[in-house]
């Protein structure tokens, strides 16, 4: 009954500073991107810009840089002038070939904490249609109107939950007594996937943990992020290897440090035999030529069709090329939480050698992420996907000699 009274003073105290906040802000809120900039190239599509926000009612005043790709999940900006605590981030949804009509579906997120006496966290995120300028027109400004608001209390809910359990709290520590380990955050501590599992953001009273590669880091800095609610809360808690470079993270079997089979998503897609399966009624899922059977079969009377003997020759000539994209991409995690300078090391994560032989297998990796292969041609495909890519006069994308080839 007290757990069920206090998840009901919750919603009450969410709603009440929601209504409160929305009452000392301005309703018009938005905010401010300046100097827009999106193109796309044959690694995908990518974007940069600056993005402020006035101070208004709790919300604070920022200044933020943001950069990126189209990976269509929020990367943190850089933030220049605000608040230590907030955090900044952007998207960009990934480009549709399909229709290519030039929209840069784009994304801003504001979070912060209030100070108040039982901390609310908020999050404002707001989505626009941009435009890919970069070879069409000149940088330009545009604001952002946030459509999606929330506010998550989570320190009372497991405050509530612990009263439920062990008493009130401050029953849980003797008075005058020191912090305990669990609430510092201590170093040299090596755990167990299970253990880490323990740091995941549901405990207030513990640090919040993320590991990355077989390293431990204590995240809590950025609970608004990595935290219950945050953008990449699924992270916390885990060493989530798979996740980071497949983006792929719907459900808990991708949230894994197993790496078997991410590869693939790095080995090239060859038109020529994307194609040619596509003459024969089969297609990879991933390259839009389901249901263009006719159609492919006359592009691969002109184009030609590869032998399995070179496709398997391609593969084996394509793997180190891959493996090393794999790992240029977890790399980038791995030296970004190494370089960060804010999230200290807490430790490592302790598995039994041979761990593979008796996991299960891990899953299939995700359409999305299979989507990003690399592109090319084959054969004689090679001179059309060679050609240089432009805009379009509709803002879509093209290249120069797609209509003549296709």
């Amino acid at each position: 009954m007290q757990l069920t009274f206090a998840v009901a003073a919750l919603a009450g105290l969410v709603a009440a500073t929601s209504a409160s906040s929305s009452s000392q802000s301005k309703r018009n809120y938005k905010f401010q991107v300046q100097n827009w900039e999106a193109g796309c190239a044959r690694a995908g599509c990518y974007y940069n810009f600056n993005v402020t926000g006035k101070r208004d009612g709790e919300k604070p005043a920022f200044k933020a840089y943001c950069f990126g790709d189209d990976s269509g999940f929020f990367t943190p900006c850089e933030l220049l002038k605000g608040p230590l605590g907030i955090e900044i981030a952007a998207e960009l949804a990934p480009y549709d070939y399909t229709t290519a009509n030039g929209i840069a579906a784009m994304g801003v997120s504001l979070s912060f904490t209030t100070n108040a006496e039982t901390p609310v966290t908020y999050n404002y995120t707001g989505h626009y249609n941009a435009t890919f300028n970069q070879f069409a027109a000149p940088p330009y400004d545009f604001k952002v109107k946030p459509d999606q608001i929330t506010a998550v209390a989570l320190a009372l809910l497991s405050m509530a939950a612990a009263a439920e359990e062990s008493g009130p709290p401050d029953a849980l520590f003797s008075a005058g007594s020191e912090a305990s380990p669990e609430q510092a955050g201590s170093e040299g501590k090596d755990l167990t996937d299970a253990q880490l599992k323990e740091y995941d953001g549901s405990d207030p009273e513990k640090p919040l943990y993320l590991a990355i590669n077989g390293t431990i880091y204590d995240v809590s800095i950025g609970r608004n992020f990595y935290g219950p609610g945050g953008h990449y809360g699924h992270f916390a808690g885990r060493d989530a290897n798979r996740a980071w470079v497949t983006e792929c993270w719907d459900s808990e079997a991708e949230l894994t440090h197993d790496m078997r089979g991410v590869i693939d998503m790095f080995m090239p897609k060859y038109m020529d035999e994307e194609l040619a399966d596509a003459a024969e009624g089969k297609s990879s899922g991933d390259s839009n030529l389901a249901g263009l059977q006719e159609q492919s079969r006359k592009l691969v009377e002109k184009f030609g069709k590869p032998s399995k003997k070179e496709r398997a020759k391609r593969k084996e000539n394509d793997r180190p090329e891959a493996e090393k994209a794999m790992e240029q991409a977890l790399g980038k995690w791995v030296s970004f939480f190494a370089s960060s300078g804010k999230y200290p090391v807490v430790g490592k994560v302790l598995r039994e050698e041979g761990w593979e032989k008796t996991a299960p297998e891990p899953p299939a990796i995700c359409e999305n992420a299979m989507k990003k292969r690399p592109i090319r041609g084959g054969g004689k495909l090679d001179a059309v996907m060679n050609a240089p890519l432009k805009m379009g006069g509709d803002g879509g994308i093209m290249r120069d000699n797609d209509r003549d080839e296709l």
